[in-house]
């Protein structure tokens, strides 16, 4: 019987409970029957059991007691039924969501197919080759993909990582040099201006998910002109910035987010930013970083899978992954 994680919203995390529900014998309008088959746990899923995000959940199970939704904003699925008006998909088609309100901890779902964007498996600013651009979090799975993308563009850069013990430092350090950094730069070390870009590196833009004081260090290292990106908030603090990144160095400041990303961008240009990485994947030319497999086996309590998600680490530490065994 299909499963859910769902929780309520005044009650947070401390209310995550497993829920069994039942699906329709038949499909109606243009929907699509698919099962989960693998759901991550992200650290903005503990803003949003925190009531914290400002994307809310908005699916639930009929079943279920009011106020109660389902949690998960990320995931992969499988088509395993559809009706005859949807054109888009096929039986067996891998399938992404285009929203991050749709709910995907759980094993199965229906959905409109216009929610779903289908998965191809056969398969920013002005930059060019030399310039330098400076990450926050690095440790982070989208970082990582990030910082092999850059690499491949010939570009020049300086990954910021939380500090950590000597040991684990260097482990991490080798790791994202061989994804392509030139340098693993810790945050203590902007702090107290111990570590600065060569002469040579022109800093043009940053990518910062930290923001609070590391975002203000980051700022004094930019070259005239560079563009800064605050693109999350994972240090929960304000931000200082001094008047002279505006009027020396001509730098601008710009926010991103994936939904209103998303939105701007046609369906045909969503699909191919998403069949070109998946096919830089299957070719091995991005690596996937290494994660925590938490096994959904349908038809446990669930006890499990609560715990997965109220012990989840600290972002820097190895994301868990929800893998659905139908």
């Amino acid at each position: 019987m299909p499963q859910t994680l769902t929780f309520q919203k005044e009650s947070g995390p401390s209310s995550l409970a497993l829920r069994f529900f039942s699906l329709p014998e038949t499909l109606s309008d243009v929907k699509v029957l698919i099962r989960l088959l693998a759901s991550p746990i992200n650290p903005v899923d503990g803003l949003v059991l925190a009531d914290r995000y400002p994307v809310k959940p908005r699916n639930s199970v009929p079943s279920d007691e009011p106020g109660r939704f389902i949690a998960g904003y990320d995931g992969v699925a499988e088509v395993l039924k559809l009706t005859p008006s949807v054109t888009t998909l096929n039986l067996g088609d891998h399938v992404l969501f285009k929203n991050h309100d749709f709910g995907t901890w759980r094993t199965h779902a229906i959905a409109q197919a216009t929610e779903l964007t289908k998965l191809l498996t056969d398969l920013a600013a002005n930059l060019k080759p030399g310039d330098g651009i400076i990450i926050t979090a690095a440790v982070g799975v989208i970082t990582q993909f990030t910082i092999q993308l850059a690499a491949r563009r010939g570009l020049r850069v300086v990954a910021v990582v939380r500090d950590r013990l000597e040991a684990d430092a260097d482990a991490i350090s080798a790791r994202l040099k061989a994804l392509g950094a030139e340098f693993v730069v810790p945050e203590s070390a902007l702090h107290t201006a111990s570590w600065v870009p060569p002469p040579a590196l022109q800093l043009v833009l940053a990518l910062d998910a930290v923001f609070r004081p590391v975002g203000s260090a980051i700022t004094s290292l930019l070259a005239p002109g560079a563009t800064y990106v605050v693109y999350g908030m994972l240090g929960g603090q304000k931000m200082e910035v001094s008047p002279e990144l505006f009027i020396f160095k001509q730098a601008v400041m710009r926010n991103f987010r994936l939904t209103n990303s998303l939105n701007a961008r046609s369906e045909e240009e969503r699909s191919a930013v998403v069949a070109e990485v998946a096919g830089m994947l299957v070719s091995g030319e991005l690596k996937a970083p290494e994660v925590e497999e938490v096994e959904w086996i349908v038809d446990e309590d669930g006890k499990g899978y609560v715990e997965a998600v109220t012990t989840a680490g600290p972002v820097g530490t190895r994301k868990r992954v929800f893998v659905f065994k139908h």
